[in-house]
């Protein structure tokens, strides 16, 4: 073997972290004779042509650019959390009526009823016939943002209605519904987490608008009507039992004169009409 010049020595380098310069230093200097030894001891190195081709599917600065104002939009189409509450105990009622315009459930939101009482678990996911490892990401994914109390949030409305268009060209012959376990799953394979009580309490307060008027909106306002003005809005990302044993979840819901955060049974069928309330990841 001939001498090597004095630079750095590429052989000290791990098959992880050999460079494309490596690879042109191999072929184009030392020849394919020291290229082979170098390809015994560290595995193959990239040729000319790996490199042209791997140049080749590299994003263009215009495509980067298309990716950066695709982001910028979908961040118009978010909704910023920022006043989410830290409680360990639930508020007095009057909290809910004057801080959020919310008429709460009395049974379900009673003062003092610890936090604890709302935290969805891996078991209960599992219980919608959710994969185990499917299960234990979304819980992951709540527990990170809430151990690093994450702020600001960025929420999303999730509807049904492309999920269930998909699900039909599938199988035509399906139901025009979902299980609460493909709403997990769908939720979390479009990159969000479900949104949890005090997320969907900070969306009310500085978001939620149902008593918009469509009468007084023009055309160009119908996808934010739908979207700020779900008059169910649910938060799968809590759950709480009831009086009579049932597991339910968070619910804002509208009825044309009130504002009331109300409950919805865990396991249900969910049609195209139903809203949650999601968190990017």
């Amino acid at each position: 073997m001939r001498n090597m010049p004095s630079f750095a020595n590429p052989f000290s380098k791990t098959p992880a972290s050999v460079k494309s310069s490596d690879a042109v230093f191999f072929e184009k200097i030392l020849g394919k004779e020291q290229r082979d030894v170098f390809e015994e001891m560290v595995g193959k190195v990239p040729s000319s042509e790996d490199l042209k081709e791997s140049m080749e599917v590299r994003l263009s600065v215009e495509e980067l650019g298309n990716l950066a104002d695709d982001e910028a939009e979908r961040r118009k189409q978010s909704f910023k959390l920022s006043r989410i509450p830290e409680w360990d105990k639930l508020p007095e009622v009057s909290v809910f009526e004057t801080d959020f315009k919310l008429d709460p459930t009395k049974k379900i939101y009673s003062k003092n009823r610890s936090m604890h009482d709302f935290v969805l678990t891996e078991k209960d996911l599992q219980e919608t016939s959710l994969p185990q490892l499917k299960a234990l990401a979304i819980i992951e994914a709540i527990d990170r943002d809430v151990e690093v109390k994450k702020i600001p949030l960025f929420a999303e409305i999730f509807d049904l209605e492309e999920v269930l268009q998909r699900k039909k060209s599938l199988d035509p012959t399906s139901r025009d519904s979902l299980t609460t376990a493909e709403v997990y799953q769908a939720i979390d394979d479009a990159g969000f987490r479900p949104a949890r009580l005090v997320e969907l309490l900070a969306f009310a307060k500085d978001h939620w608008i149902p008593d918009f008027d469509p009468e007084m909106s023009s055309v160009s306002d119908e996808v934010l009507i739908r979207r700020e003005g779900a008059p169910y809005l649910i938060a799968l990302g809590s759950l709480v039992i009831d009086d009579h044993s049932d597991k339910m979840l968070s619910l804002l819901s509208w009825d044309g004169q009130t504002r009331r955060l109300a409950e919805n049974l865990f396991h249900n069928a969910w049609e195209v009409q139903d809203h949650f309330l999601v968190i990017r990841k």
